[in-house]
């Protein structure tokens, strides 16, 4: 097999999802959004980004969705797979927490496998816990951050010394187990352009993200304005990526063959009108059928006139929580009403018939008590008749 600098590994939730039967791994469909199982086999965005960079710096990467092969292939043997991966580091992302027993799952059975190729975990979640995570036996390093792409391009770069003192972010052993932290240095910019060109060519969905961090404070969130602050040091809680190299970016998804394909933007660069207008110029005449945009707050009535001037589909997600302002306010959302939201949709649905609308409530929110939550369901049924032409 091919000798790779650096494989990157997506695990499943639950390593032994197949063997286990105490656990419910349903589909979870979110009305044609994200279509994923519990097992959660579609791996972070990041894992893209740095394949497009170390790409173009002449690296040999791969990306290997194990969650998604062994979903689709039961029979999979996932241990003569794994020893017949030919590279010089594995990396793991530890973005979402439920992938924690999968992932150091994974983990260890590299280092079973080849115990003198060395594992690095990256992502949110890897971020928020690498003290504990770099104490695993299975764990080589863990890297810090949002833009790490240079980090690793130099710990490839010196993959055979003893020390990596001089590489930013780093946690990682010296060959007696002692565990150094390095120095972290805060994200001022972010221009993780990804090149879509190095993907199957049959893909017709497609995540951007076109910054790091966010504007916004949802509690519930790790990706919130404040966490981004305080553990990714990223300036200001969020930073854009350069406005031409998301376009950029979108470009290469405009140029690839495919039929329906599906655009999810993440964040909240629509806000700004200028800018949705030239995404949108970008994408026009293109094969993609549908935008997602998560909206925070309520589009203004200018911008949904603007993408109604459009033929690409717009599917706005709105995360509401709870009909209960004060349950809504506590979570860190807007703190508009529920007739403000209708009048909202009503406008929304005038100028725009063929938009689609996906509203999320939660449970377990705080201030929110059973009554609340059954209050919840009633609005969500009020929302589904008002609307059901739509």
């Amino acid at each position: 097999m091919k000798k790779y600098d650096l494989i990157l590994i997506h695990a499943p939730s639950v390593f032994d999802f197949r063997n286990r039967d105490d656990i419910l791994f349903a589909f979870l469909s979110t009305g044609g959004t994200i279509a994923v199982s519990q097992v959660y086999e579609m791996y972070p965005l990041g894992l893209k980004a740095l394949q497009t960079s170390l790409l173009n710096r002449g690296r040999k990467i791969a990306i290997i969705n194990l969650a998604n092969m062994m979903l689709k292939n039961p029979e999979l043997d996932v241990e003569s797979f794994l020893s017949s991966l030919n590279t010089r580091m594995f990396g793991i992302d530890l973005h979402w927490l439920v992938h924690t027993q999968g992932s150091l799952s994974v983990a260890k059975l590299l280092k079973k496998l080849n115990p003198d190729i060395p594992v690095i975990f990256g992502g949110i979640t890897a971020t928020l816990f690498y003290k504990e995570l770099v104490e695993y036996p299975q764990v080589d390093f863990v890297l810090r951050g949002a833009e790490v792409s240079d980090y690793i391009d130099k710990l490839l770069s010196q993959l055979e010394s003893t020390s990596f003192e001089n590489i930013p972010n780093l946690c990682w052993k010296d060959k007696k187990g002692s565990i150094f932290i390095n120095e972290f240095q805060a994200a001022d910019a972010y221009n993780a352009h990804i090149n879509w060109e190095y993907s199957d060519p049959d893909i017709n969905y497609f995540v951007t993200i076109p910054g790091a961090g966010c504007k916004y404070n949802c509690t519930s969130c790790g990706g919130s304005n404040y966490s981004m602050r305080k553990y990714f040091g990223i300036k200001n809680g969020f930073v854009s990526k350069d406005l031409s190299t998301f376009l950029n970016e979108l470009q290469t998804i405009k140029s690839l063959p495919g039929e329906n394909k599906r655009l999810v933007t993440l964040h909240h660069w629509f806000e700004n009108r200028d800018v949705l207008k030239r995404v949108l110029d970008t994408l026009d005449g293109s094969d993609i059928k549908t935008i997602h945009y998560t909206v925070f707050n309520l589009l203004p009535l200018d911008h949904l006139k603007l993408i109604s001037q459009y033929r690409i589909k717009p599917l706005f997600e709105i995360s509401i929580e709870s009909h209960n302002r004060e349950v809504r306010r506590m979570s860190g959302k807007p703190s508009y009403s529920n007739e403000e939201l209708e009048s909202w949709l009503d406008n929304l649905f005038k100028h725009n018939a063929k938009a689609s609308v996906e509203i999320y409530f939660m449970i377990g929110l705080p201030k929110q008590t059973p009554e609340i939550v059954m209050g919840d369901v009633d609005y969500a049924e009020h929302l589904l008749n008002k609307y059901s032409e739509h």
